[in-house]
């Protein structure tokens, strides 16, 4: 059976859809309270290290750490740049827990100084992936 390759945008752009529809309808979801303030206990001074990690989110902050991420994805991926697809890499195990590292950093900061609920957070970040799955099955053909 031969498969479309817009299937995968297709089905970002779906799932983009429903979860953009229900984070517009509800304000948050069961247990971001709980779970806020759980985040929020356990770093009772989030201006020490959120603010610094927060304030990468906005521009010229978010083009620092997208460059880093690009050198050290060529540098791991060379042409094709994902990590993921390069198994025989030394370093794309450290490069793909740094990278995941940060973006846990980031939604932790986010929820630490209140400005996100976590599932905000966490569904984003489920959303940006979701694209990068399918921007690499249709520039590679596979996941």
């Amino acid at each position: 059976m031969m498969r479309s390759p817009w299937m995968p945008f297709a089905l970002a752009a779906i799932v983009t859809l429903l979860l953009g529809t229900a984070l517009a309808l509800e304000p948050y979801f069961a247990g971001d309270v709980a779970l806020t303030r759980m985040v929020q206990s356990v770093s009772p001074d989030p201006q020490s290290w959120a603010t610094p990690v927060s304030s990468l989110a906005p521009a010229p902050g978010k083009y620092y750490v997208m460059a880093i991420v690009l050198t050290a994805s060529l540098f791991v991926g060379g042409w094709r740049g994902l990590a993921l697809v390069r198994r025989q890499s030394p370093m794309r195990v450290v490069v793909m827990s740094i990278g995941f590292g940060m973006v846990v950093l980031g939604c932790l900061a986010r929820i630490a100084l209140g400005l996100h609920w976590p599932s905000d957070v966490f569904l984003t970040s489920l959303i940006g992936m979701l694209w990068i799955w399918a921007a690499a099955r249709g520039v590679l053909g596979k996941a």
